[in-house]
């Protein structure tokens, strides 16, 4: 195993640490097998942003006798109600949360807290200067939290977290799709603007990644990569209809892709079982020929749209529609409507039919997607 240096927090992660959002569900046993394949391959640092009782449970007895053998992390600012997960800035909610984690997980601190998903300038104020920062720092004084950090998918509003001075880690969307645009999508969402990119004036005005990446340096922040595979929407094998033959990468090229930008500390692949985590881990044994990602082109920018990245970030739903989970399926329809498909779909509680079309995913959506419509394609796809 590798290690990197994350900013100037003193901790030497793991070149591959472990995110845990596809083991949301999965059984005691598979996540003990994911646990064990990545502190036996090396893998120190654990991001824990979400989960039921059931996962964090399982995370924590599965670490049992180890915990000074990773860094974890927990998240404030995101909530579990009914099985969804819910982004929140509700103080007694997001308390309890932090308060639960420590007794479900079974230990008595995170190395690094997150300030959970913030991509809007005037959240980001409420943040830092209001209780959630407050509450943080007092969970840092009492031990509880070594370092505190921010997780956020806009870059403009990243910077100015940076530039605060407040946040020790930064955790940030690093893959291909997203570095490849020269704007957040997202921020053009928030703002109304639509489209693919800002209009020429602001565009100018805007920061790039690597501004951001470079600010991050100068500032001692370290970098964690969240979503370096895309949620899977590139990974050689699990191609959708919609993005043809544009671009297909091995986890292996993925992780090399990352890893190119020595700011960052390390990049969190989620990965729902041990199988696929050693897919991860073959980088370590990878020729320079299977690491070579020079396919990355970024004339494929403008073929890249409506990409959904399964992140769950447009919940919650009213109607308890697992808004990711139908899109993955109905995606997968697109590209051959199977009796598989059918029969996992028909098992969805609720789906894509049940939408009442509120419009609140879409407008929660980081990356600008749709959300809504992808709904009344499951719905039509499946009848």
């Amino acid at each position: 195993m590798e290690y990197r240096k994350l900013g100037n927090t003193g901790m030497m992660v793991s070149a591959i640490g472990l995110g845990s959002e596809y083991v949301w569900f999965e059984s005691e046993k598979t996540i003990r097998d994911v646990i064990d394949t990545a502190l036996d391959a090396g893998i120190n640092y654990i991001d824990l942003f979400m989960g039921t009782p059931h996962t964090r449970h399982c995370i924590g007895k599965a670490l049992q006798g180890r915990r000074d053998k990773v860094y974890l992390t927990g998240h404030l600012g995101c909530v579990d109600i009914r099985g969804q997960y819910v982004r929140t800035r509700n103080e007694p909610l997001c308390r309890k949360f932090m308060e639960d984690y420590f007794e479900i997980v079974g230990t008595d601190y995170v190395d690094v807290l997150f300030m959970h998903n913030c991509d809007e300038l005037r959240d980001l104020d409420g943040i830092l200067n209001g209780w959630m920062y407050e509450y943080a720092s007092e969970l840092k004084a009492q031990g509880k939290a070594r370092f505190i950090g921010l997780s956020s998918h806009n870059t403009r509003t990243a910077m100015a977290a940076v530039r605060s001075g407040k946040i020790d880690v930064l955790m940030f969307p690093v893959n291909p799709i997203f570095n490849m645009l020269p704007q957040d999508i997202g921020y053009n969402h928030m703002c109304g603007l639509g489209g693919w990119a800002l209009r020429e004036e602001d565009s100018a005005a805007y920061p790039t990644k690597q501004e951001l990446y470079e600010l991050c340096e100068k500032m001692g922040v370290g970098i964690v990569a969240m979503k370096p595979f895309a949620a899977g929407s590139i990974l050689k094998g699990s191609r959708r209809e919609h993005l043809g033959d544009i671009l297909e990468l091995t986890p292996v090229q993925l992780i090399s892709y990352v890893l190119s930008f020595p700011q960052i500390g390390c990049p969190v692949p989620g990965v729902a079982n041990a199988k696929q985590l050693r897919e991860v881990l073959h980088y370590f044994e990878a020729s320079a020929e299977e690491k070579d990602f020079s396919i990355i082109n970024d004339s494929m920018l403008s073929k890249f749209h409506n990409q959904c990245m399964y992140c769950n970030h447009c919940q919650p739903c009213p109607k308890l529609i697992d808004i990711a989970e139908v899109t993955k399926l109905a995606d997968a329809a697109e590209r051959g409507l199977t009796p598989e498909l059918r029969q996992q779909y028909a098992a969805l509680r609720v789906n894509g039919a049940d939408c009442i079309h509120c419009g609140a995913c879409t407008r929660r959506c980081p990356f600008g997607i749709d959300a809504e419509a992808n709904m009344l394609r499951a719905a039509r796809l499946f009848g």
